[in-house]
């Protein structure tokens, strides 16, 4: 997958390939099971995630995710912060920390999930 260049005149930050792929996720507040809510990704890179919710998460709030790939793997785990909000009401998150082996599965996603 390519990432498209950025628009004329403005500045493209994006550190790792995008995998367009709508997986579940779990996200929690405070201890990694405590304030459960679901949501899906909507975009998945080794960097973070671009989150459909949930809707109450505000810029710099830090959360536990757990990213199902759908490989009959464990699911991903790690924090994020939310760094953005886009105008379509999805969620930026920032992976702050994440299991180096996770971070080489992360960057393997092809968006295409593998039994």
């Amino acid at each position: 997958m390519v990432t498209p260049p950025a628009a004329p005149g403005r500045f493209e930050r994006r550190s790792a390939q995008r995998a367009a792929a709508v997986r579940p996720v779990t996200v929690s507040r405070g201890a990694p099971a405590a304030r459960l809510s679901h949501s899906f990704a909507v975009e998945v890179s080794a960097a973070g995630l671009l989150l459909a919710g949930p809707a109450d998460l505000a810029v710099g709030d830090e959360v536990f995710v757990s990213v199902d790939l759908g490989r009959g793997e464990p699911p991903v785990e790690g924090k994020a912060r939310m760094v953005r909000e886009t105008g379509a009401g999805y969620k930026g998150m920032r992976f702050v920390r994440v299991a180096p082996g996770d971070v080489e599965r992360l960057r393997a996603f092809d968006g295409r999930p593998t039994a």
